[in-house]
Formats: C-alpha cells, structure tokens, sequence
C-alpha cells in the first residue's frame, strides 16, 4: 500500500472504533497484529500485550465492559512515511467505576 492508502486505514480504524463498529476494526488488522499499552495486565481493561487479532478481540470486549457508554474517538492529525503512520487522536468514555 502506499502512504496515502495507508493512512486512510489507520483513520478508518479510528472511525470505525467510533461508530462502535468493532467488527469493522477487526476487519482492519492483520492476523497476527501486536499491541502493547503500558501498565500492568490486568490493572486496567487494555493494558498489556495482544499478538493477534483475537486476542484484540478480547481487549476491545473487555473495554466495553468497563465502560458505561461507547468510547469516543476523534482523530486530530496523522503524519505518514513509508509504511508507518502516527495517529493524534482523542478519545472520551465514561469508566463503570466512575473515573
């Protein structure tokens, strides 16, 4: 894919995740996608590690159950090269426990 091509995948991750569209997202990783969001697994929803599509599944799934509502996003800006492109984005959502 080219730049262009593939920052219209990174933002249309993005766009779905925030139509609640998770199975649209999924569409959009590769089998074996890795993910790492800092902290200790099991101290929030999503931090941790994920090394395929399923087990993303799982940290989007565990996501919504620890909101009340859906998580929000809005990209604010992206900057590509290659085949990499970074993402500003914003997200808002309510936590179950009230944070």
């Amino acid at each position: 894919m080219g730049i262009e091509e593939n920052r219209k995948v990174a933002t249309e991750f993005f766009r779905r995740y925030d139509s609640g569209d998770i199975a649209g997202v999924l569409e959009l990783l590769a089998d074996d996608c890795t993910y790492w969001l800092a902290g200790k697994a099991g101290s929030n929803a999503t931090a941790g590690r994920a090394h395929s599509k399923a087990e993303m599944a799982d940290i989007f799934r565990r996501m919504g159950e620890a909101l009340t509502g859906p998580l929000r996003m809005a990209v604010k800006g992206t900057v590509a090269e290659g085949d990499k492109v970074a993402v500003e984005a914003t997200s808002r959502g309510e936590l179950r426990n009230g944070r």
